[in-house]
């Protein structure tokens, strides 16, 4: 980043870039289209923060914030408004607390839903905003319940370190009810030949697999074993935190080899550097494609899980492919029957890839 005296002839003069101030180093503006923002980089993971805006904020009164900050410990921060109370919070309590894909997903939510609620400040937002923003989620129960978790555990947080009082404490938006919806053959067919593209590939892979979306979507060349037909996930993308291997049968693993070879993400973002994210946007158009509705991803993972079933496959090694904890092994079982049932993993899914064909086929 260029480094610049700054005055404040040159502020408004500025192009769009990020810019540093020469006399105080780790001050600086970011220049966008619209606005140009001030910010300060602190510590050695060089946390940014931004402190306003100019011209409301002028460059004297900016310079006077940023040398308080730099002169103040992280922890001991005093935050104003919910866009600094969330920040504060995603980079100290999530950061301490959460894997790296929960403190991903507590930002988006925070961010997503409650930005309207940026700039005021923390002791002025009342249960009636945050009831307002929850009750236009109601159409998507479980993005509300989402949301009402993260909100709630950000304002436990704000009140425990004295920056407001608890306002989120009305009852939850919608109950967590476990779904049992299994998808018929003909939906199972329409929406796998409706998916296309990057989309359309992860949900294939879904369907032949059985794994969770955000497995999927993150996987990286790295993980797989062609040669041994095998797929092997670390503990940092899976769901509960253990090292997890399933065979690849023909149909998945041809998906797989048809995809650019890289040692990054098989399915990156726009950015590149993060697995795919947008799957609300894209699941409503494979609805639309396929005719299908009133499904979730999450559901074809219990669709696997029945046919599988039907088909006469043991449950255990249903739970084995499914990465599941408990289930039909007792906790002294699971300690010691170390067996990984490769043969029998690898049987199931070629039973299943069979009758899938047959499902496609008619």
């Amino acid at each position: 980043m260029a480094k610049v005296a700054f005055t404040e002839l040159t502020i408004r003069n500025l192009k769009p870039g990020s810019y540093f101030d020469e006399k105080t180093p780790a001050f600086g503006i970011r220049v966008g289209k619209n606005r140009k923002t001030w910010i300060v980089i602190r510590g050695r993971e060089r946390i940014r923060t931004r402190i306003g805006h100019y011209p409301a904020l002028p460059l004297a009164e900016a310079r006077k914030k940023a040398l308080v900050l730099l002169g103040t410990p992280l922890d001991q921060q005093t935050v104003s408004t919910f866009a600094e109370g969330r920040e504060l919070y995603l980079r100290t309590h999530c950061a301490q607390r959460q894997r790296e894909r929960t403190r991903k997903e507590t930002g988006r939510l925070l961010t997503k839903h409650f930005g309207s609620l940026d700039r005021k400040k923390l002791s002025a937002i009342t249960t009636g905003h945050l009831t307002g923003i929850l009750d236009g989620l109601l159409a998507t129960p479980s993005e509300a319940q989402h949301a009402f978790k993260a909100a709630r555990s950000f304002f436990r947080w704000a009140e425990a370190r004295g920056y407001c009082k608890n306002p989120c404490t009305m009852p939850a938006p919608s109950r967590d009810l476990a779904r049992d919806r299994v998808l018929t053959d003909d939906e199972l067919k329409r929406i796998y030949r409706a998916a296309a593209g990057q989309f359309g590939q992860i949900v294939r892979l879904l369907i032949l697999t059985g794994q969770r979306r955000g497995e999927i979507a993150a996987l990286k060349g790295a993980y797989i074993d062609f040669e041994g037909n095998e797929v092997t996930l670390p503990p940092e993308i899976v769901k509960n935190a253990r090292r997890h291997s399933f065979p690849l049968a023909p149909m998945a693993r041809d998906i797989l080899k048809s995809l650019p070879e890289t040692d990054g993400y098989l399915f990156p973002a726009r950015r590149r550097e993060t697995p795919f994210a947008g799957f609300s946007a894209a699941k409503a158009s494979l609805d639309t494609a396929s005719g299908v509705s009133g499904w979730t991803l999450h559901d074809l993972r219990r669709t696997f899980a029945t046919n599988l079933a039907g088909l006469g496959v043991a449950p255990h090694v249903v739970e084995r492919l499914l990465n599941h904890i408990t289930g039909s092994l007792s906790p002294i079982a699971l300690r010691y029957n170390k067996a990984k049932y490769d043969k029998e993993m690898r049987e199931a899914l070629l039973l299943w890839e069979q009758h899938l064909k047959g499902i496609l086929a008619a």
